[in-house]
């Protein structure tokens, strides 16, 4: 059965799309920052710098690669219940998933509790051993089961590639 495509690959329209700036900004103790519209203090208690395995690495390298503006946000102890995203990039927010497993469901897996935290995901599977004839598949899963998501990054041993949700 052949399915429709739920995408499309954006990754030369987004890549080239920039600020021309290449600026990568991590926060530190202490530091005030804007979150969508409001002012926050990293003060690492309410609002500490607990940052997920290779979300630094991976924006140093996505910063190298490209001219836009890359913030890096600390994590929400409270407000309680306070998802947020992990970048901002450009002038849009974006959620950090770094994957290990090899199941044909990986990708929806990690974004399916993520509402609320963003509506763009970047997804580091290089660790993994999934070929892109599925990286491809569960994308397509992913984007048919979550209507709330727009785009989707994927670093992984193909290259890095950004897809966007079909307007249906």
């Amino acid at each position: 059965m052949n399915q429709q495509k739920m995408y499309t690959n954006i990754t030369r329209q987004w890549l080239n799309n920039n600020q021309k700036t290449n600026k990568l900004i991590v926060h530190k103790n202490g530091d005030m920052f804007k979150y969508k519209g409001k002012s926050f203090l990293i003060d690492n208690h309410d609002i500490v710098l607990d940052f997920k395995k290779g979300e630094l690495e991976f924006a140093e390298w996505l910063s190298s690669m490209t001219s836009k503006r890359i913030e890096v946000f600390p994590r929400f102890n409270k407000p309680a219940n306070k998802k947020s995203a992990d970048f901002k990039i450009g002038k849009e927010y974006f959620d950090y998933k770094h994957t290990y497993g090899c199941s044909n469901q990986l990708i929806y897996h990690n974004l399916e509790k993520a509402k609320g935290q963003s509506y763009n995901f970047i997804i580091n599977v290089t660790n993994n051993k999934i070929n892109k004839h599925n990286i491809l598949m569960q994308l397509n899963y992913t984007f048919r089961r979550l209507k709330w998501v727009k785009i989707i990054a994927i670093k992984s041993k193909y290259g890095f590639y950004v897809y966007k949700r079909k307007n249906q």
